[in-house]
């Protein structure tokens, strides 16, 4: 699992969750100018961090190498506009159930649970209001490498006695 396959993860789960249109839930891109929608009702994924929580297990195929490692991940979520605060408790109370776990399970994800909400409502840049709910969604997911490796399948030994 890369990156990219947890936002598609996490964007399938706010447009089955919530009522927020696809194209209104954005990934941040910090170094990067994106547009945002006019009407101030969008969500906003951004990954802040990924950890390994164990020691990589390997696997050795014929002529292939296998490592996984389990990775444990922080998705924040940044709800805006009117429902934001109804949006953002869906996932929060939604984070610690079979309901979640069971969708996201055929991404290759597990929740683990979700801080509570937090209230980031800020000025907008027309110096208006805009209303802000932050979750942060903590995730459970595997990732794995696999690479070609050399490999032999007989040997002849040529073996003789020598002296001690």
């Amino acid at each position: 699992m890369i990156e990219n396959d947890i936002y598609v993860a996490t964007e399938a789960m706010l447009v089955h969750f919530t009522d927020v249109d696809v194209n209104n839930i954005l990934r941040a891109y910090p170094s990067q100018r994106v547009s945002l929608p006019n009407n101030n009702d969008y969500i906003i994924m951004t990954l802040l961090s990924a950890q390994r929580i164990d020691t990589p297990s390997a696997s050795w195929t014929e002529n292939d190498y296998m490592v996984s490692q389990d990775k444990r991940a922080i998705m924040q979520l940044d709800f805006f506009g009117t429902n934001a605060d109804i949006r953002s408790n869906i996932i929060l109370d939604l984070s610690r159930s079979s309901v979640l776990c069971d969708f996201l399970e055929k991404y290759g994800i597990l929740p683990l649970y979700a801080d509570d909400v937090s209230n980031n409502t800020g000025v907008s840049g027309e110096k208006q209001y805009v209303e802000r709910r932050t979750v942060q969604l903590h995730i459970n997911y595997q990732t794995d490498v696999t690479v070609e490796v050399d490999t032999f399948s007989a040997i002849n030994l040529n073996i003789f006695e020598t002296e001690l």
